[in-house]
């Protein structure tokens, strides 16, 4: 049984021209592609993808209109409490030292983090949820090695001079 019988070529690439999201590209494209000859099963292949799965998109785009079905539904869950803007803007702040952000802290820390989301953007968060946001954003959630006072100049002259050598 042939798909996409329904949908012209033009009118898949007026809708390529249209699109700038990577996966709706890349669905069009197996469609025209498949529209000008090779099968699913040479497709698949050729892409390292399962047959399945482009069955599926086709079988999407001869059902639903085309501008909904080369896009994915959105994930089931709960929103996110921050929008992408916002968590561009925690990563930003995030890769820069905390104090550029009002903290007097050596280094950004799960708990300096859970702060920083509650005072900009009114938002709390689950320690470990605090700890999967920072892992996503490529920022290390643990704490800085305590490093060791270091005498001043005073100290170490005078701890010099009582230093014997044996």
């Amino acid at each position: 049984m042939a798909k996409l019988d329904n949908i012209t070529v033009e009118e898949l690439r007026e809708k390529l021209d249209e699109v700038d999201d990577p996966k709706a590209t890349k669905r069009l494209m197996l469609a025209i592609l498949y529209k000008e000859g090779p099968s699913v099963p040479m497709i698949a292949e050729m892409y390292d993808m399962r047959d399945e799965t482009i069955y599926s998109w086709f079988t999407q785009m001869e059902e639903d209109p085309l501008d909904e079905a080369i896009f994915d539904d959105p994930p089931p869950g709960r929103p996110s409490k921050l929008t992408h803007d916002e968590k561009h803007q925690f990563k930003e702040a995030l890769h820069q030292p905390p104090d550029e952000s009002g903290f007097d802290e050596p280094a950004w820390t799960r708990p300096l983090a859970e702060q920083y989301l509650k005072h900009e953007f009114n938002v709390t968060y689950h320690e470990r949820h605090v700890r999967r946001l920072m892992n996503e954003l490529d920022v290390s959630w643990h704490s800085p090695r305590p490093q060791p006072p270091t005498p001043d100049e005073e100290e170490r002259e005078e701890s010099q001079k009582d230093f014997k050598k044996i």
